[in-house]
């Protein structure tokens, strides 16, 4: 984590049209594109496409992920969080969000763990 989070746990996330709100305040697009222009026209969800990327990399750098651990983890949490949100409407809460960084770090933990013992056998 590289900057202070605006995305808390505490944090309700909806859309109002086509447009993200974080506890009433608008996500901007801007510093999602410029850590990788997925969609320029603006966010989208529950599919699997450009719209719900940017979606899901702009939701990782409000939580407070630097741009290259954002940009690493956002197609992953698009496809398990952001494309399963509801095409007419969402509300997503800030522990959801929180809940699978915390998940995806402990799986990440692991592995590191696994290719450790791999190495010290030798069997890599």
């Amino acid at each position: 984590m590289t900057s202070d989070p605006r995305l808390t746990r505490d944090s309700v996330i909806r859309n109002r049209g086509r447009e993200v709100y974080i506890d009433d305040q608008r996500l901007g697009l801007a510093r999602s594109l410029a850590v990788v222009p997925h969609s320029p026209t603006g966010f989208m969800w529950g599919y699997g496409g450009s719209g719900p990327a940017q979606l899901a990399l702009a939701l990782l750098l409000e939580a407070g992920l630097g741009d290259r651990d954002a940009d690493r983890l956002h197609h992953p949490f698009k496809w398990e969080v952001v494309a399963k949100l509801p095409h007419d409407g969402f509300e997503l809460h800030g522990s959801t969000v929180w809940d699978w960084l915390g998940d995806c770090a402990d799986a990440e933990a692991l592995f590191a763990s696994m290719a450790r013992e791999t190495t010290a056998r030798g069997l890599r």
